[in-house]
C-alpha cells in the first residue's frame, strides 16, 4: 500500500495516544506517583475525547478499534449505555461488514438482556468473517452455543459447544475455563436425550486431568458434576440451569424468557411432584416409600 493520508496519519495518532491514556487511567491509584515520576501521562478524559475524535471522525484503519475500546469501556467501566450503542451504530454504518463489530455489538445486546438480538449479532459476525474463518471461530461459536443454552434452544447449542469441545480437547487452542465447555455441553445433552453422552462428559471432566480445575469457578463446576454423576440418576436436567446460575447469567435473561424457564421445569417435575404425593399415601410399603423418598430429594437437591 502507499502512505498513509493525512487522516489515517490524525486516526493511528489519535488511537494510540487515545488508548495508552485510557489504559493508564485505569491502574491501580498507588501506581500513579511512580508513573508520573516516570514521565507517563495519566488522564481519562483526553484518552477518551481522542479515542471519539479517531471513532467517530472515521480516521483510517484505526477507527473501528477506536470505536470498539469507547464502546466497551462505556458498558462496564463508565455505564452509559446509549453513548456505547451510538458508537457502535456510527462504526457498523461505516464498516457493515466487520466481524468486530458485530460481536461487540452482540455483547450489548446481551448486557440489556436482548438475548436474540445477540445470537443475531453473533451469526452476522461469523458471516463477515467468511466462510472458511468463520467455520473456525471458536469463541463466536462458543458464544452462540451459551447464548442458545440461555434461550433452551438445546438443539442449537449442541453443534457449536460440540465443534469448541473437539477444539479444546485438542489443545489447539487456548480456553481459559476448560472445564466449563463440556460441563455446557453435558447440559445440552441431558435435554436432547443423549443421556450416555452426557454422563461420558462428566465422568471425563471428573476424572480428566486434560480438563481439571484451574480456578474457584472451575472448583465449583468440578463438585457440580461430582454431584450430578453420583446423586441424580433419574434426572439430571437441572444441570443446564445450574450452570446458568454459577455463571450469574439470570440477571441478563429477559422476563419471559424466565417464565420460560419456570414453566419447562415444572414441566420436568412432574414425576418428582407424584412422588411426593404417593409418598403421603397410608400403607405405603417401606421399599416403595424408599424409593419414591429418593426421587424426590434428589429433585429438592437440585432445585435449591
Amino acid at each position: 500500500g502507499g502512505a498513509p493520508n493525512a487522516d489515517d496519519l490524525r486516526g493511528r495518532v489519535c488511537f494510540g495516544v487515545g488508548f495508552f491514556w485510557l489504559a493508564t487511567s485505569l491502574l491501580p491509584s498507588g501506581l500513579g506517583p511512580l508513573l508520573r515520576l516516570a514521565g507517563f501521562v495519566m488522564d481519562r478524559e483526553r484518552g477518551k475525547d481522542c479515542l471519539a475524535e479517531c471513532a467517530e471522525g472515521g480516521l483510517g484503519t484505526r477507527a473501528v478499534p477506536a470505536a470498539i475500546s469507547l464502546a466497551m469501556f462505556h458498558l462496564d467501566l463508565e455505564p452509559d449505555v446509549a453513548r456505547a450503542g451510538n458508537l457502535l451504530v456510527a462504526a457498523l454504518t461505516r464498516t457493515p461488514e466487520s466481524p468486530f463489530l458485530h460481536w461487540s455489538g452482540s455483547m450489548l445486546a446481551w448486557r440489556n438482556c436482548c438475548l436474540d438480538q445477540a445470537a443475531e449479532l453473533t451469526g452476522k459476525a461469523m458471516w463477515c468473517c467468511g466462510e472458511e474463518l468463520g467455520g473456525r471461530a471458536l469463541f463466536l461459536r462458543y458464544e452462540l452455543g451459551m447464548l442458545s443454552l440461555a434461550r433452551m434452544r438445546w438443539d442449537e447449542a449442541y453443534p457449536h459447544l460440540r465443534f469448541v469441545y473437539e477444539a479444546v480437547k485438542s489443545g489447539e487452542v487456548f480456553f481459559v475455563y476448560r472445564l466449563l465447555v463440556p460441563m455446557q455441553l453435558a447440559s445440552a445433552c441431558f435435554h436432547l436425550g443423549r443421556e450416555h453422552e452426557g454422563v461420558a462428559l462428566c465422568a471425563e471432566c471428573v476424572h480428566s486431568q486434560d480438563f481439571g480445575a484451574n480456578s474457584n469457578i472451575e472448583g465449583d463446576f468440578s463438585k457440580l458434576l461430582d454431584l450430578s454423576l453420583k446423586h441424580r440418576s433419574a434426572d439430571r436436567k437441572m444441570l443446564a440451569f445450574e450452570v446458568i446460575y454459577l455463571l450469574r447469567q439470570f440477571p441478563r435473561l429477559p422476563a419471559a424468557t424466565m417464565v420460560s424457564m419456570v414453566e419447562y421445569i415444572r414441566e420436568f417435575s412432574q414425576p418428582f411432584a407424584a412422588s411426593e404425593q404417593i409418598m403421603r399415601q397410608e400403607g405405603l410399603p417401606q421399599p416403595q416409600r424408599d424409593a419414591h423418598m429418593e426421587r424426590f430429594v434428589e429433585f429438592v437437591s437440585a432445585r435449591t
